[in-house]
């Protein structure tokens, strides 16, 4: 029987979807003679929602870490911290010094909203995350194409980066067989995107 993939094949992010988002809050709300009381409750019943919602995909951070590293037979260390040091948005980092992956998860979960508006797909959000870092750890050139990048002129970097992103992703698709592959497919092509930008632009991707 073949692995039920999710999320389904037809959910699409924010820019390319119409109705995706459904309102909690009925149409109906708004020709009804509500109080102020109705509507600081309603309020109330959101922010719980979304507290409780946050811990329950907290506590299945480590379940997909374990879940991959069956996968790939890997005692491999993943650090699970809240957020990247820096002003970039980076959901995860894979260090060859430390042969080690750092995930964020208030970065993951902040990339996931951005791109879908809803925490629903998170937990998948955070493994195609996690296998695409994976894909960096198990790149057995990364050493010698991440060499070669100091010495490279800026045309010859934004190339560089392309195939080093480019190797990881071609490993993540190999574990992620349980992924729809249009929800893969979308999360790849936007990660990938400034990286063929930088190389149709001759410029280092930011």
């Amino acid at each position: 029987m073949p692995a039920k993939l999710y999320p389904p094949a037809n959910a699409r992010p924010l820019n390319q979807a119409k109705n995706q988002l459904i309102p909690l809050i009925p149409t109906s709300f708004y020709s009804m003679p509500f109080s102020f009381f109705h509507i600081h409750l309603i309020m109330i019943q959101i922010c719980f929602l979304r507290g409780e919602s946050e811990k329950l995909t907290k506590e299945r951070y480590q379940q997909i870490v374990d879940e991959l590293l069956a996968r790939l037979d890997s005692r491999m260390n993943v650090i699970l911290e809240c957020t990247f040091p820096g002003k970039r948005l980076v959901g995860g980092k894979y260090s060859m010094n430390t042969h080690s992956i750092t995930m964020y998860t208030d970065n993951v979960t902040e990339q996931c909203l951005r791109m879908y508006g809803e925490a629903e797909c998170l937990p998948e959000y955070f493994k195609v995350v996690l296998a695409h870092e994976m894909g960096h750890a198990h790149d057995n050139g990364l050493e010698v194409l991440a060499g070669r990048l100091d010495e490279a002129d800026k045309e010859e970097r934004s190339r560089l980066m392309l195939r080093i992103e480019e190797n990881a992703w071609k490993f993540a698709r190999t574990i992620l067989y349980d992924v729809a592959p249009a929800f893969l497919e979308e999360i790849e092509r936007q990660s990938l995107a400034p990286y063929y930008k930088a190389v149709e632009e001759e410029a280092v991707p930011v």
